[in-house]
């Protein structure tokens, strides 16, 4: 016998095998009935005291909804979730309102003066002075820029197509 196989024997004989014969009692106990092997468990009826201890679990579960879980339902369905909503409301109006009306009609126009008033002329100003600086800086690198030399035409200055006095439409040609 090798050493897996006695230690298998030995974890079967001391702990499963007691433990499934505890569980087949308890449930023999509440009315459960074991096929043999152990393959396929059924639900008998309980019978005798436990069957007892079954109607009183039942009819205490069933005293328990009824003046219980019920009421605590109807009461949290019919007052408990509008109160919610109305107090909700209650407090939109008091507090939301009053502050999304002073954001709209307050706050946003006093940001556009703001920003055309104090932030755009700012802008301006600042690349107005990084335009001059970068022009100075590459003054200083480079030296100054070249003038562009204007290109000698050999025919006069005037309008660049010529149409003889006739229009160049489709729509005014006989």
């Amino acid at each position: 016998m090798s050493r897996a196989w006695g230690a298998w024997r030995i974890l079967n004989d001391t702990v499963f095998r007691p433990a499934g014969r505890a569980g087949v009692a308890v449930g023999g106990a509440c009315g459960v009935r074991v096929a043999v092997g152990g393959a396929v468990a059924v639900r008998a009826r309980p019978a005798g005291r436990s069957r007892d201890l079954a109607l009183i679990g039942t009819g205490l579960y069933r005293t328990a909804r009824i003046l219980l879980v019920l009421p605590a339902l109807a009461v949290w369905r019919r007052v408990l979730a509008p109160a919610g909503r109305a107090l909700g409301t209650l407090l939109r109006w008091i507090f939301v309102e009053p502050v999304r009306w002073v954001y709209r009609s307050v706050l946003v126009p006093a940001g556009y003066v703001v920003r055309d008033a104090v932030l755009r002329p700012a802008v301006e100003a600042a690349r107005a002075s990084v335009r001059q600086t970068r022009a100075d800086v590459r003054g200083t690198l480079f030296g100054a820029p070249l003038k562009p030399q204007v290109a000698h035409r050999r025919e006069p200055p005037g309008a660049e197509a010529r149409t003889l006095g006739s229009s160049t439409t489709a729509l005014t040609k006989d």
